[in-house]
């Protein structure tokens, strides 16, 4: 009998099947697990003898991205030509999500389908793996407080004394209130700049440059509207670039 495999050629072809994205999103998350093959077994993914090999490569590297420190800096990095200055990714400071590595998981399975190997992503050592994850993280998630309301946001407010001259009770109640109100993440707060804002006669037009779901860094624009109470973010920014 004669084993035929797909030539090169072909095998281009049919990772132009994918959209772009879901190309640039396999191709990234597969030149990392081939870093980690050269660091940490000095050999390349399709260097494996068999399929069990294969399934233990990849099971040790879901593991590593899961518990690992070194494996956070990959999430602040780009392998793909022209994308390097993703490498200020601020969200490198969290471990990789198990959601994060299933999708991974999903780029490696394609690839090496693509290269000629019978991947199966149900293999044992790949499902428990990933099972062992998602229970990980649901165990880690049973003890995170409740998400602040508005009532509580109000409350906080209060808290602070209406008037003072305190500067960092004046920059407080403005990034309190601006988090709030934008919906922004935390990083992404600490990341407004002067520069960023338009203020109009109704409210302030904030500029995100870069986000967790906006990783090619093309920014995005939100609006906060003026009211008249004392819970205003429009006024608790004003009054902090006043005193700043």
């Amino acid at each position: 009998m004669v084993k035929i495999s797909l030539n090169e050629n072909v095998s281009k072809l049919k990772e132009k099947s994918k959209a772009k994205n879901t190309q640039d999103k396999y191709n990234g998350d597969w030149l990392k697990f081939i870093d980690y093959c050269k660091n940490k077994y000095n050999c390349s993914p399709l260097d494996v003898d068999d399929l069990e090999s294969a399934y233990a490569l990849t099971a040790n590297y879901m593991d590593w991205l899961h518990e690992d420190p070194e494996a956070k800096i990959l999430k602040g990095t780009s392998n793909i030509l022209g994308r390097e200055k993703l490498n200020n990714n601020p969200y490198s400071s969290s471990a990789y999500k198990a959601s994060t590595i299933q999708r991974i998981l999903a780029s490696i399975t394609y690839k090496y389908r693509v290269n000629g190997f019978q991947f199966d992503r149900k293999n044992p050592n790949i499902s428990e793996t990933i099972s062992a994850i998602v229970r990980d993280e649901r165990n880690n998630k049973s003890g995170q407080a409740k998400e602040l309301l508005k009532a509580d946001i109000e409350k906080i407010i209060n808290k602070i004394p209406e008037g003072s001259d305190d500067i960092r009770n004046i920059r407080d109640k403005a990034l309190i209130l601006i988090g709030f109100y934008s919906f922004c993440r935390r990083s992404e707060l600490l990341g407004m700049k002067y520069e960023h804002l338009n203020f109009e006669d109704d409210g302030v037009q904030v500029l995100i440059p870069f986000s967790k779901t906006d990783q090619k860094g093309e920014g995005r624009m939100i609006y906060l509207p003026k009211n008249n109470s004392l819970y205003c973010p429009v006024s608790a920014l004003k009054n902090w670039l006043e005193v700043a």
